[in-house]
Formats: C-alpha cells, structure tokens, sequence
C-alpha cells in the first residue's frame, strides 16, 4: 500500500465535516496552502540595494529573528550563516563586528536546535560564549548559556540544564534575559514532572512580563502552564489557554506555536472523548505541519491519531498512520543524518579551502622569505660599502682639511713674504733717500765749510783792512764795512742754512774746544 496517498485522502475525508463540527465548538482553524510570508519584502529590497556594512547585517539580523519568531528553520539556518560570512568576509575591523558574530552563532544554535543537531547547536553556543566577554557583551553572553542550557534540556540532562538556567538568573542583570531563564527554568520542572514548582515559576514569570505584551515568550509559557492543566487534568482550563495562544500566535505569526496549540487543542478533545472533533483538529495541526515541513510535529500529531484510530478499533488506519509515524522518523533521522554530511561536507570543504589558504601563505611566507633575503642581501651590501665609503670620505675630509690649511699656510707665507719684500724695499727706499740726504749734507757742509771758511776769512780779511786805513772816507769807509758786515753776515747764515743742524753743532763743539 501507498502510505503517503493513504494518509492525505484518510485527511481530506475528516477535512470535510470539520468546518461544521468546529463551528460547534465554537472554534476556528487555518489550513496554509503555502508557506506564509512573514518578512515585510522591503527588507529583502534594503537589504539588495544596500551598500553600507553595518546597515546590511542589521537587516539580515532583523530577518532571521523574524524567522526565528515565526520557527521557519531552514530561514533561520540560512540567515544565520549569512550573518557570519558577512561579518568573517569583512576585511576591515568595527567595533561592534563580533556583536554581531555573537549574534549569527545564536541564531545557527537557534536553529540547528530546532533541527535537532544537539551537537553542531552546542558548538555555535560554545563559540558565541567565546568571543562574548561578560564585561563587554553580558546579554550575549548570558544568551548563549540559556541556548547552552536548551540543548542540555531536549538532551534530558537536566541537572546540568538547571544549574546553567539558576546561574543565568543570579548573575544577569538583563531583564529579558532573566525572565528567558526563568521560563527556562521552570521548562526545566515541567520535563522533570515537578508541575508544582514549574506552575509557580511560570506564574512568576506571566507577572514579570508587561500585561498588554504578547510576544512569544508569554505565549510558550501559557501554552506550557495548559500542558500541566492537561497533566491535572483541569481540561477546560487548558484549552483556554491552548485557545489563546492559539489566536494570538496566529496574529503575530508565530507559526510553529499556532501548529503546538492546535496539536494540543486535539488532545485535550481526544481526553475529553469528542473522538471526531479531536481527530479533525489534530489532521487540520497535521496539513500544517505537513506544508511546512515540521517533521516533528507530524510525528506527534501521528501518533495522536494513531491511538484515537486504536481507541476507534479503526485497526487499519492505525496500521498506516503508525506506519507513517516510522517513515517520517526515518525521515527525520536521514535528514539528521544528510544535515550532518553535509557539515560534515562544508567542514571539508573548509578543511581544503585552509589548505589552500596555508598553501598560499606557505608561498607568500617564501616570497617574503626571499624578499627579505634579498632585502638583507642589499642591506648588508650598502653596509659594505659603507663601511668602506666613510673611511675613504673620512680621509679626503682629512685631505682637503690638510689642503685647506696648506693652503691657508701658503697663503700666510706669501702675505709674510710680500711684507718682508714690502719691507726691504722700504728699507732700500729708506737707504737711498738716507745716501741721498747724506750725500746732500756733505755737499752742504762742504759749500757751507767752504764759504765759511774761504769766502768769510777772506770778507773778514777785508773788513780788517778797511779799518786799518784810517786815512780814508770815513763816510765811504762805513758804507764799505756795513756792506761787507753786510755780505758777511749773509755769507754766514747761508752756510749755516747749507750746514745740517748736526753739523752746526759739531761745530759750535770745535769752537767751544777751541776756546
């Protein structure tokens, strides 16, 4: 038998009588004959068109939370890679750029959780935690061992999940995050069947939150406090709160919380035994799960099918849906499976990739190696010639400095030889004019000496004659002697003008000897 035609045309029959049953109780149910679109498709035209860094992986971090609220996983998956190959292909260094990083590990831990992969999930928290310092990202940080804790919970070690969970309430001093980890927390109690303590913690968590605010933390925890109702079995209070949740996921596409109300919707008709409205409810929960592939989901709603159909001794039935319920875990678990080849695959080919970075930066570092050897090559033959430029600058420095003196030396000597030949021709010039003085001093002196002498004794001669002849003209005699007293005189003071001064001293000394 062809399951899969089975179980959709075993849907479509039950689809037929549900509007009129569901109007009954007063209930309404949607069926998505596609996927709906939960991002506004401005931000896939922001997000195209823009160039700036930091603008682009705000809005690639504003879609994949987006998905994260509506549980598309595969979106969330691609999103958050596409984070991280942003910010690791970016060359230049922001200050917020492993904020951002610390973000795109949250959501791949986000969504590799709800894949299922436990393992790849814990590494990218492990990462975020890494590089997300209390002292500077302490939300992030405090996030990333809440997304830890998770995986510990759906791993059932939950001891190790609780004391992260307790750990993240006594540090944090982010609001949001507190009441994450005390939702946490008490998700804890509720899987350890401790309904008392996880119901109490979950009612203090509904009063930490904003009475008007219905985002999806209050709404898991209304869905989990109906689920202890079920476990109570306070039915009608449980499906109030599924109806709830039911509605208001739906208003805020919260999808894959809508499918979980629904399923839980059709289980708590299946205990009250509306057998028939159950079973169109959960196969409504079921179309969904189906169009969006939660393969989980499809799981359980099965087999909640499975035991209405034993309930119903619709043996047949039961036999197909449990048959179904292994083909899908089959499925899941080959998807589990492909999803880990496939890491395991990029993994490889990251692997390949290092290689060949290493293999690049092997030969860049021998390119460099050999630009440096050359590099020292040059360096130490500039040193070389250097080290034999400078003494040979050293000595011409020394020899136009020895020059330069020399020839200031010469220059010196010819000065000092120009005055000493200055010298002797003065001293010549000085000689000659001294001759010539003394060669005209003797000649003076001897005319001097001469009319002196000769020409003076002869006029004094004269004069003595005269004034022995007393007989004559005493008129003319004493124009004679005054003419001759006269001559003499002149004759006297002419030579005494020839005569130097030296001479007539000599001869003032002769006549004082004389005398």
């Amino acid at each position: 038998m062809n399951i899969i035609p089975t179980t959709y045309f075993y849907v479509f029959i039950v689809l037929i009588s549900f509007s009129i049953n569901a109007q009954e109780k007063k209930d309404w149910f949607s069926f998505f004959g596609e996927i709906p679109k939960t991002v506004d498709t401005h931000y896939y035209q922001d997000l195209k068109n823009t160039e700036d860094f930091l603008q682009k992986i705000k809005i690639i971090d504003t879609i994949a939370t987006i998905h994260i609220q509506a549980g598309n996983t595969d979106s969330i998956l691609y999103y958050g890679n596409l984070l991280k190959n942003e910010i690791l292909a970016e060359k230049n260094e922001y200050s917020f750029r492993d904020l951002y990083l610390s973000k795109s590990y949250n959501i791949l831990g986000k969504g590799k959780l709800e894949k299922g992969l436990y393992d790849d999930a814990m590494k990218h928290h492990l990462e975020g935690i890494a590089i997300s310092p209390i002292s500077k990202m302490g939300s992030m940080h405090y996030r990333h061992q809440l997304g830890l804790g998770l995986v510990y919970l759906h791993q059932k070690e939950y001891t190790t999940a609780q004391s992260i969970f307790e750990k993240c309430i006594k540090e944090t001093r982010d609001n949001s995050v507190l009441i994450i980890a005390k939702k946490h927390l008490a998700d804890t109690y509720f899987f350890k069947q401790d309904a008392t303590k996880a119901k109490s913690i979950y009612l203090d968590v509904l009063d930490g939150l904003r009475i008007y605010e219905n985002n999806k933390i209050r709404l898991e925890t209304q869905l989990k406090l109906g689920r202890i109702n079920v476990f109570e079995n306070n039915l009608d209070h449980a499906l109030i709160y599924f109806r709830s949740v039911k509605e208001l996921a739906l208003q805020n596409h919260f999808y894959d919380l809508y499918i979980d109300a629904v399923i839980r919707m059709g289980i708590v008709y299946y205990n009250q035994g509306h057998l028939e409205t159950a079973e169109m409810v959960l196969s409504s929960a079921y179309v969904n799960s189906v169009q969006w592939n939660k393969l989980e989901l499809q799981r359980d709603v099965i087999m909640v099918l499975k035991d209405l159909k034993v309930a119903d001794k619709d043996y047949e039935n039961a036999y197909n849906l449990m048959t179904q319920y292994l083909s899908i875990s089959n499925q899941i678990l080959t998807n589990q499976n492909k999803e880990i080849v496939k890491e395991m695959e990029v993994k490889y080919q990251t692997l390949q990739k290092e290689k060949e970075i290493l293999s690049l930066k092997e030969e860049q570092l021998l390119k460099e190696s050999e630009i440096k050897r050359q590099r020292t090559i040059k360096k130490a033959f500039l040193i070389g010639f250097l080290v034999v430029l400078l003494p040979v600058i050293a000595l011409l420095f020394v020899y136009f400095q020895k020059l330069k003196t020399q020839i200031e030396l010469n220059k010196s000597q010819k000065e000092v030889n120009s005055q000493r030949v200055y010298g002797l021709i003065k001293n010549q010039e000085l000689n000659l004019v001294k001759a010539t003085m003394d060669g005209q001093n003797i000649e003076r002196t001897r005319l001097a000496r001469e009319l002196h002498d000769s020409i003076g004794g002869n006029l004094a001669s004269i004069k003595l004659q005269l004034s022995s002849h007393t007989n004559a003209n005493e008129k003319i005699q004493s124009k004679i002697l005054n003419q001759i007293d006269e001559t003499y005189h002149q004759v006297r003071d002419l030579s005494h003008n020839l005569a130097s001064k030296k001479f007539h001293l000599i001869h003032i000394q002769k006549k004082r000897s004389m005398k």
